[in-house]
């Protein structure tokens, strides 16, 4: 079961197939949460909105995790990158658009990273696959969109794929994707971001992957790193809003 708790009041290694290279931290070596980064490409939430933390209880530990909108709106849940500086704070940027379009939004901390509390390390491969399943009864959703970024992308894409009933939705932000087979056996519309910058999995592969899924729009950018959606939530936003909208 999920476990409410405080609310915030928002102020104004190589992968199958990819050559991927770990991304830089900042010049400190410290890890910014994206709120910090205003000004570099990143957005607040809409001022006055609220954000709740919460708790999800399952057997690979209990998961920390952001939420925002309404709590009977239909579930988004944002999973990260495999980073360890990586969490709930990825998709921090597209919390507020989505909440306000009347989506419930929640972006976790996958157990191994972050706050949450895990049972045996980091979650990785089926694992992570049935946390996510785990996750969606726990918060009580029968159907979910799942939004992920880089290995929180191929973790949506293998859900996706073996639980085809469960995911109405993919948003993908430059997916690590191990196993390319699957992409041909995504039955859900899938919205993909990439940027032409991005150092990590280069954009090379983004028509590649696009043209093997049966339903995708690829959303290019020229910048965004390794991040392009959050890092152009001003404009992804949107465009995520209509396509859950069709």
């Amino acid at each position: 079961m999920a476990l409410w708790g405080s609310r915030v009041r928002v102020p104004s290694g190589p992968l199958n197939g990819f050559n991927c290279k770990p991304t830089p931290s900042n010049q400190s070596g410290t890890t910014e949460p994206l709120s910090s980064l205003n000004g570099r490409g990143f957005l607040f939430l809409a001022a006055g909105f609220d954000m709740e933390d919460i708790w999800i209880a399952t057997e690979y530990g209990k998961v920390f995790a952001k939420a925002a909108g309404p709590r009977d709106g239909k579930l988004v849940l944002g999973i990260h990158g495999y980073s360890q500086r990586s969490g709930w704070h990825t998709w921090e940027p597209m919390m507020g658009p989505l909440a306000e379009a009347g989506f419930r939004m929640v972006s976790v901390d996958m157990p191994g990273w972050g706050q949450s509390v895990p049972t045996q390390g980091q979650v990785s491969g089926d694992d992570a696959v049935q946390c996510v399943v785990q996750m969606l009864a726990g918060l009580g959703a029968e159907q979910a969109v799942l939004m992920g970024k880089s290995w929180g992308g191929n973790v949506a894409v293998e859900t996706a794929v073996t639980h085809p009933h469960l995911i109405t939705h993919l948003i993908l932000t430059a997916p690590a994707i191990r196993k390319p087979d699957l992409l041909a056996q995504i039955s859900q519309p899938v919205l993909l971001a990439w940027a032409e910058d991005d150092p990590v999995i280069p954009y090379q592969y983004a028509a590649q992957i696009a043209a093997a899924i049966p339903d995708c729009q690829l959303v290019t950018y020229p910048t965004g790193g390794h991040s392009a959606a959050p890092k152009n939530a001003a404009d992804f936003g949107p465009k995520a809003i209509r396509f859950l909208g069709d």
